[in-house]
């Protein structure tokens, strides 16, 4: 569970870069959407390493980066990265295009229309 979080946050966090790089977002709300994820993906990681999973980052940001990076090359290379409105409380779930919170049963974003994948 906290790795496909891990996975989706930071698949979030790539298209929001690219939204931004594209000029589909201004930049206030870019900051505060990726200030957002970066927290979801800081807690995360340090709950995987709680769990002794993964090893304990020296910098959080600097591991974030990277594992964006690994997530943009396996989309280069063809592979198949699924952006998911996944939990980041438990409780509630987030647009990966957006931001706003969707219900699970949702299959678009009632606020900018984004698909939604079934998590599987």
């Amino acid at each position: 569970m906290l790795l496909a979080q891990k996975e989706a946050t930071l698949e979030e966090i790539r298209v929001l870069d690219f939204d931004y790089e594209t000029n589909k977002l201004p930049e206030p709300a870019y900051q505060a959407q990726r200030a957002h994820l970066m927290e979801i993906a800081g807690e995360t990681l340090q709950a995987l390493d709680e769990l002794g999973t993964e090893q304990p980052p020296d910098d959080v940001a600097a591991q974030i980066e990277a594992a964006i990076n690994r997530v943009r090359a396996q989309k280069q290379e063809g592979g198949v990265v699924a952006a998911t409105a996944v939990p980041a409380n438990g409780r509630s779930q987030f647009c990966p295009q957006c931001g706003t919170p969707v219900d699970a049963a949702d299959k678009f974003c009632g606020a900018c229309g984004h698909k939604l994948a079934v998590p599987a």
